[in-house]
């Protein structure tokens, strides 16, 4: 484990207990592969973009547990009470389609504050996406709107782990080194180590959640993360103390900060506010990356 590493893992210690979280909720955490950065860009898109497609089923949706001997009434029973349930969400699926979701776009900020309403997580430096599951389809959806077929993979896992019948996540797909820091450009080559950190949930198993504040969405999507899971995790976050997580972004090198009111709904127009780390290492050569050269030569003549 590398000195950045274990760096990070006593600053974590320090900075949990003192906003008052368990041994047990720290625990949690360390179990996790903290220390990656975070990247939103706002987009909005079609609404058909947004809905999982005809074919695209999740490779573990055709999983089944392992089943009981038949010659148990106790079993037969089961299996029974297991089939009708099996009907009875069918039907409610096929009466029930995910909505489409325009994604909060975070509005820049120059400095940290501090704040008890707010929640103040890290910005995870990779690519931004929700995750739609439904009918035993999944995908990952982009800040534009556009299928994420290069995480296909990914999503399959994701859903593998997640024990729902359908759900909308928010949140960003990152790669990581073995230190466990961000490396945003090894997503461009498709690693075989991506991962998912989810920091919201909109949608589960039939109930629209985008009314709830913010502190019971994440409430909701904790229960539904499995601990200590490399395939998806909960987004870092730290209640009231933005200036003491910014600080701890800065010397390690990691790329910012978001900031969310605890009592906000999910809607377009709520504000979500990030404060970039200025000294990012990897912010360089990053809008030449995205920029198509038209507009590089369009910004060098103006």
């Amino acid at each position: 484990m590398g000195e950045v590493w274990a760096a990070s893992i006593r600053i974590w210690m320090v900075l949990l207990y003192r906003t008052g979280k368990t041994p047990e909720a720290i625990s949690v955490v360390l179990t996790q592969t903290v220390v990656r950065g975070g990247a939103d860009v706002p987009a909005t898109a079609p609404s058909s973009f947004y809905l999982p497609q005809k074919g695209s089923e999740c490779r573990s949706a055709g999983k089944e547990k392992p089943g009981i001997g038949p010659d148990s009434l106790s079993a037969r029973h089961t299996v029974r009470t297991g089939f009708v349930d099996k009907i009875d969400r069918e039907r409610h699926i096929r009466e029930v389609t995910l909505p489409s979701v325009q994604p909060i776009i975070p509005t820049w900020r120059k400095e940290p504050f501090d704040g008890p309403e707010w929640l103040f997580e890290f910005k995870y430096d990779g690519f931004r996406g929700l995750f739609y599951l439904e009918q035993g389809r999944c995908r990952f959806i982009s800040r534009n709107g556009n299928v994420m077929s290069r995480f296909e993979v990914l999503g399959d896992q994701v859903a593998a782990v997640l024990d729902v019948d359908e759900a909308i996540i928010d949140g960003e797909v990152i790669a990581v080194d073995e230190t466990g820091r961000p490396q945003f450009y090894e997503l461009l080559r498709v690693p075989r180590s991506a991962s998912y950190v989810a920091f919201d949930i909109l949608w589960l198993n039939g109930a629209d959640l985008r009314s709830l504040p913010l502190r019971e969405r994440r409430r909701r999507l904790r229960g539904i993360l499995p601990k200590g899971s490399p395939i998806v995790s909960e987004a870092l976050s730290v209640a009231g103390r933005g200036h003491e997580l910014f600080a701890m972004i800065r010397e390690h090198d990691l790329e910012g900060i978001v900031a969310k009111r605890l009592a906000d709904p999910y809607d377009p127009r709520v504000r979500w506010l990030k404060i970039k780390n200025p000294d990012y290492s990897q912010k360089e050569g990053r809008g030449d990356l995205f920029n198509g050269p038209r507009q590089r030569t369009a910004r060098t003549a103006g």
